[in-house]
């Protein structure tokens, strides 16, 4: 029905929409993720119940990785995994609240070095 490479291309446009939502999501606490699994998780699911044959999966490890995985139904094999990617969701969250912290430090270096203070 589809070929590998359109598989391929559906996979990789749900995991943008997935990073997106890591994004959109950056401050939440450790308390909070979750929370954000659940939300990941509903939107992955959400496409199962699109397509017959091509079924989305998502497991979270417990301590910060979420492996997302597209699978397809073979005639007289069942199901078998297409495609697999692990994401750090902890080491995303950390990194972008590192990045907002450093661009704020930046910022008053530069309004300082406007005022003239570095010269």
């Amino acid at each position: 029905m589809f070929d590998k490479a359109t598989k391929f291309r559906y996979f990789h446009d749900i995991l943008k929409e997935v990073y997106k939502i890591i994004e959109v999501n950056w401050e939440m606490k450790d308390t909070d993720l979750p929370k954000l699994i659940s939300i990941i998780q509903d939107h992955i699911y959400k496409y199962n119940s699109k397509s017959g044959m091509i079924r989305m999966g998502c497991v979270y490890d417990g301590e910060g990785t979420l492996e997302i995985n597209l699978s397809d139904y073979v005639v007289n094999r069942g199901i078998k995994k297409l495609f697999k990617d692990d994401i750090p969701i902890k080491s995303i969250l950390r990194e972008r609240l590192i990045d907002e912290l450093l661009k704020d430090d930046d910022e008053i270096d530069i309004k300082l070095y406007e005022y003239g203070k570095y010269k």
